[in-house]
């Protein structure tokens, strides 16, 4: 029988909970130029935009989560944090106009990501954003298209040139 400590923590929208040590790990492998700004898209309890901030204190930080319920303890746990504070959005990342929902021209210097991990029914809209991330040609058929590839192409959407992606 497997410890508490060692079940995994997922839900029924498939996704996995990373824990404060594991973001902390993620964020101190980044290098030490500060972002100006970050995403965290999936960012369910914040354990990835908490890290963020708490290696570098003067960067902005956006969410993106589907899953309204988690909004007041993610912007609870982000408050006051960040020289232009937190920013969240309740939205699908699967959706193409996730950059608009964001704002359009903005460009992030530095995403954060722990994906959901499942194959959903493919959209149409899919293939749009695989192309406007580049990655058109990355998977030989639709059937190779899982979440987390949708989401890696969310991210480099919307990241600046130069910028930094951590999975």
């Amino acid at each position: 029988m497997a410890s508490k400590s060692a079940k995994i923590r997922q839900d029924d929208l498939n996704r996995f909970y990373t824990r404060s040590r594991i973001g902390d790990l993620l964020a101190d492998q980044l290098g030490n130029e500060p972002p100006t700004n970050a995403l965290d898209l999936g960012a369910g309890e914040g354990t990835l935009a908490d890290a963020v901030l708490n290696r570098w204190t003067d960067t902005t930080i956006v969410t993106v989560d589907i899953d309204a319920s988690i909004k007041p303890n993610l912007c609870s746990r982000l408050a006051g944090r960040g020289r232009g504070g937190h920013l969240h959005h309740v939205h699908d990342v699967l959706d193409p106009a996730l950059p608009n929902v964001l704002g359009s021209t903005e460009t992030f210097d530095l995403a954060v990501c722990n994906p959901p991990f499942h194959r959903p029914p493919w959209k149409r809209d899919y293939a749009r954003i695989l192309q406007d991330a580049g990655l058109a040609d990355a998977c030989l058929s639709t059937a190779d298209v899982t979440a987390e590839v949708i989401f890696f192409a969310q991210n480099l959407r919307m990241l600046r040139d130069g910028g930094r992606i951590a999975f």
